[in-house]
């Protein structure tokens, strides 16, 4: 029986997260950089090496920018920027 700390934390959005990387995202990306409350990371695939730039929440405290992970910290581009240790961001 496995502890449910091995498991990443993932919110009630988790099953909704391919439908919306595949069509919300695309829609979202001309605006959310002018739109308060997002941004767009731009980050390298882990495996891939590929260029993606996803539609993120994101607020600013003084200096440092806090995301939203709405469907938990075992996302894809998370994942990818851990990876590759820097990002950048449009806000």
């Amino acid at each position: 029986m496995s502890d449910r700390h091995d498991q990443p934390e993932r919110t009630r959005a988790w099953r909704f997260r391919h439908v919306a990387t595949r069509y919300v995202d695309s829609l979202l990306r001309p605006f959310a950089v002018r739109a308060p409350f997002f941004g767009i990371i731009t980050h390298r695939g882990r495996t891939s090496g590929r260029t993606y730039r996803t539609p993120v929440n994101v607020f600013r405290r003084g200096d440092a920018y806090l995301f939203f992970l709405t469907y938990g910290s075992d996302v894809r581009w998370v994942k990818n920027v851990l990876a590759a240790g820097s990002c950048s961001l449009e806000t």
